[in-house]
């Protein structure tokens, strides 16, 4: 993680996060022009919008002059964030928030335990969080965005997973404690994936829009959802169709597109917009019920 900083080397603004991390306190840093204060043009804030990743790692982790300092919160609004977030494989002290901020690089939190993540509004090239564990929440909403996807591939989320602008989604053996969100404004381009995940609430996609040019937009093998499932008022998953449950083709082989949502099961409960078959696009199955065989979503 590199060597830890000291105090005498923190800029101006990097010194008032690091006060306001002491009570748990948000720094806004965004300027009262609504047009420059997006993330898109954080390249072009200047060093009084900016926080080096370093100074984030040190508050989360106890690092440096940090050391003996009590941290209730680290937040941060409208900063440019340079260099490598790098929290991989480390319990974070506190609750971290970083909101509309402007990303150089990826963050890392491969292994990492944390309370709860907020990074609404954020623009990310990238989110590496595989085997990630929060006791509370991960937001990713209100303008998230990030130009590599998302990996949260066997993470486990203690509180609610909140992802309505969401890019493609990496989240094979995702458990979820409470409800999954991807509905109204929730755009995927690329495959979301989330193979053998375990959702403890509500999973709702109403009005989600899955759009995948290269192959299936959603693969569920073996998705199990403790609540209700909505994929209905305007919801889309573009071709190749999304099977629910299909049966094989006659050579016994499952072809890549008929495989997405195979053996996935809703315990509560299904609300969809199907259509198949002339059956109703609002389509409701009992609680503990396989999805529907051969369903589409379109």
């Amino acid at each position: 993680m590199g060597l830890a900083m000291k105090v005498s080397d923190f800029t101006m603004c990097e010194r008032k996060v690091r006060e306001a991390a002491a009570t748990g306190t948000l720094v806004d840093l965004r300027v009262g022009d609504s047009d420059i204060h997006s993330p898109e043009k954080g390249t072009k804030w200047g060093p009084e919008r900016t926080v080096r990743a370093e100074v984030i790692v040190d508050l989360l982790i106890g690092g440096g002059d940090t050391a003996s300092m009590a941290v209730r919160g680290v937040g941060v609004q409208g900063a440019r964030i340079t260099g490598d977030l790098n929290l991989a494989a480390t319990p974070l002290r506190c609750p971290l928030a970083l909101l509309d901020c402007s990303f150089a690089c990826a963050i890392n939190l491969k292994e990492a335990t944390a309370m709860s993540l907020r990074l609404r509004g954020s623009h990310i090239p990238a989110v590496h969080a595989r085997q990630l564990r929060t006791r509370g929440d991960l937001q990713l909403d209100e303008g998230f965005s990030v130009s590599h996807g998302i990996d949260l591939a066997g993470a486990h989320i203690g509180g609610q997973l909140s992802n309505p602008d969401g890019p493609a989604l990496s989240a094979d053996r995702l458990s979820v404690d409470g409800g999954m969100f991807c509905r109204e404004g929730f755009e995927a381009t690329g495959e979301v994936r989330l193979l053998r995940a375990h959702i403890g609430g509500q999973l709702v996609c109403t009005g989600g829009q899955f759009s995948n040019p290269d192959g299936p937009a959603i693969t569920a093998d073996g998705l199990t959802v403790d609540g209700s499932m909505f994929c209905d008022k305007g919801f889309e998953a573009s071709l190749p169709a999304v099977l629910l449950h299909p049966r094989p083709p006659a050579s016994g082989r499952q072809s890549p597109r008929t495989r997405c949502l195979d053996r996935a099961r809703c315990r509560a409960g299904v609300e969809c917009g199907l259509h198949h078959h002339g059956l109703d696009p609002r389509h409701r199955r009992r609680p503990e019920s396989h999805w529907p065989s051969e369903a589409r979503l379109t």
